[in-house]
């Protein structure tokens, strides 16, 4: 939890593929992280992930995303970003539904 938290020096960060877990607040209060990348490794969005990053304009996700904690993207200006999430994960649920309708 919390691992890079307040670290201003941080702009761009690339998750490792080895990474399957982020904890609660790992990038929270970042205000100079712009961009991250998220490798197929993680499937949850933790809770205040990416809070107060208010410089965050990039967001590389992927499609195994399944779950989106709460405050992941608050208090920062790239509101494109949960948009995105959002669509993928409705996308996700209707796959998923779509699968076990048959």
């Amino acid at each position: 939890h919390y691992a890079f938290a307040c670290c201003h020096g941080l702009t761009r960060f690339d998750i490792p593929d080895s990474v399957t877990i982020l904890g609660e607040g790992v990038f929270k209060d970042c205000a100079n992280l712009s961009e991250v990348s998220v490798p197929d490794s993680i499937e949850t969005l933790a809770d205040s992930l990416f809070h107060g990053c208010q410089n965050l304009s990039r967001v590389v996700l992927n499609e195994r995303i399944t779950k989106i904690g709460n405050e992941t993207f608050s208090y920062f200006f790239a509101q494109f970003c949960f948009l995105e999430c959002l669509t993928m994960l409705i996308a996700k649920i209707y796959h998923d539904w779509n699968e076990n309708r048959v």
